[in-house]
């Protein structure tokens, strides 16, 4: 997105990129709960880097949370070296595992999990690298057969690599036990056609929480929405978005922007923008969000967002989880009125789940039957692997019962914490309301879906680029409606939708 596309947005941010999650999950905990460990996500491209278990790498920078090598949080006495690889195989023949995703810097924890496994099956030579070439070029090498053996990318490419035929299904490689312990979002976002072709190397959940004053079930309707601010003009307005924000981005945002292909103002592929819905949705947003950015005392975070809607303020706010951690500082936050629920218009689950910045595993179809491919990938989702997602370096993991595996109770101090590999442990928050939220946390994983692909662009780059002339320069309401449905029109027809 060029920054004319952005030009809405009054802050440094994109609402929805890695940076902001980083920033985002360092604010949550921090203002919610006091607790000084914020989770690091440096972003940035970087250069071709590849490493093997074999000698040392000193070019290789450090990953986030203190991660060296080994991905656990603590110096290796092993280091690493750099490896040469050609057209994105090793050039021994053994295992290439290439990041496509553009985020050199954030890769820690899957180059920790790559390299450990090389390190304890010296027979298959597994071989880390961070995409040097431009990413399209790597994806033509294996739509072609060559390219990586194995890779993470992001969603969109796995979609393209998929239709082309590129990419084997992990079904015949997965074992069937670990296949059976992963949320069914994470399994849905990489199956098509019956076919498993990439899972999450890590995820966040996104949900509702509404107050149950005004709304009482687990979904509910743009119209619904609609009707409840009409019968109490009494509120300021519909939403706050999860760092405190009521602008009319964040309402448009929450109301239909998580899915705009099946939203009301999207019927039957046509886009219905201009239409007296759409008319009345985009009026009382602009008659009901504010016009500043803090729509809860500045620094307040999470309780003051708690307070606000249970006041009776708003009717509910837009929450990100990126580890148990951040599910309790909310969850005691909301105390006994703790609701979460789907999005306006979400027609399944209670919320959705975000592949992280760390993207889609997948396998080249060329290297399904290659000799450690099969290995390699069952240990990256092992128990014990697994055990190594936290908050600090990656969010959740898709399998169910890691929570559990590492959640250690101390009777005494009456605390819970999150034993980490390597020692990198993390204190959970103390349960205010006497239960602890685990069954609570498992039930919103349990039923999230995956969050739509493409919609960001219809959101970002089309709507609201369009709408802030009407909300912003006065600009007529219809005409803004018009164009909307122009330009949307036309990107759904190139999609063939």
């Amino acid at each position: 997105m060029t920054s004319k596309q952005r030009v809405y947005l009054k802050s440094p941010f994109n609402p929805r990129g890695g940076a902001f999650a980083a920033a985002l999950c360092m604010i949550l905990l921090l203002t919610a709960c006091g607790d000084a460990a914020g989770r690091q996500n440096p972003s940035g491209e970087g250069g071709s880097q590849s490493v093997s278990a074999y000698g040392n790498d000193s070019s290789q920078t450090d990953p986030p949370s203190g991660e060296h090598g080994n991905g656990q949080g603590q110096e290796d006495s092993d280091p690493f070296s750099v490896q040469q690889i050609e057209n994105g195989t090793s050039a021994d023949g053994g295992i290439s595992f290439m990041n496509l995703c553009g985020e050199s810097s954030l890769d820690g924890y899957v180059r920790g999990l790559v390299i450990d496994f090389s390190k304890e099956n010296p027979q298959y030579q597994v071989s880390y690298e961070n995409a040097s070439a431009p990413k399209d070029t790597v994806l033509m090498q294996v739509m072609n057969g060559a390219g990586p053996d194995l890779m993470c990318l992001k969603r969109e490419d796995l979609e393209n690599l998929q239709k082309n035929g590129a990419l084997g299904d992990l079904y015949t490689v997965l074992d069937p036990e670990i296949l059976d312990l992963f949320f069914p979002a994470a399994v849905q976002m990489g199956t098509y056609d019956g076919k498993l072709y990439g899972l999450p190397a890590s995820v966040s959940l996104d949900c509702m929480v509404v107050n149950g004053a005004y709304w009482q079930q687990s979904s509910w309707t743009c119209e619904d929405v609609l009707g409840i601010m009409e019968e109490h003009p009494e509120l300021k307005g519909p939403f706050i978005y999860v760092m405190g924000e009521d602008r009319y981005y964040y309402n448009l945002l929450m109301l239909f922007g998580q899915d705009v292909m099946n939203s009301p103002l999207v019927a039957d592929g046509k886009s219905a923008f201009n239409t007296p819905f759409g008319k009345e949705l985009f009026t009382l947003v602009k008659e009901r969000s504010s016009e500043v950015n803090a729509a809860v005392p500045n620094g307040s975070g999470t309780n003051g967002i708690a307070e606000a809607i249970l006041a009776g303020e708003y009717l509910g706010a837009y929450m990100s989880f990126y580890h148990l951690n951040t599910f309790g500082n909310i969850y005691n936050a909301f105390g006994e009125y703790f609701q979460p629920a789907a999005f306006p218009g979400q027609t399944e689950g209670k919320g959705y789940m975000r592949c992280s910045q760390y993207g889609m595993v997948a396998v080249n179809q060329a290297s399904l039957e290659k000799p450690g491919v099969r290995e390699l990938l069952n240990d990256f989702y092992s128990l014990e692997s697994q055990q190594r997602v936290t908050y600090n370096n990656g969010g959740i993991s898709i399998r169910r019962d890691v929570p559990e595996s590492v959640i250690e109770y101390n009777a005494q101090a009456d605390l819970y914490l999150w034993k980490g590999a390597g020692g990198n442990n993390l204190l959970l928050p103390k349960p205010e309301n006497g239960e602890f939220y685990l069954d609570a946390f498992l039930d919103l994983a349990e039923n999230t879906v995956p969050y739509p692909l493409h919609t960001d662009e219809m959101f970002d780059d089309i709507i609201m680029e369009e709408a802030q002339y009407y909300y912003e320069s006065g600009k007529d309401l219809e005409t803004v409606l018009e164009t909307i449905d122009r330009r949307l029109q036309l990107y759904l027809s190139e999609r063939g939708e």
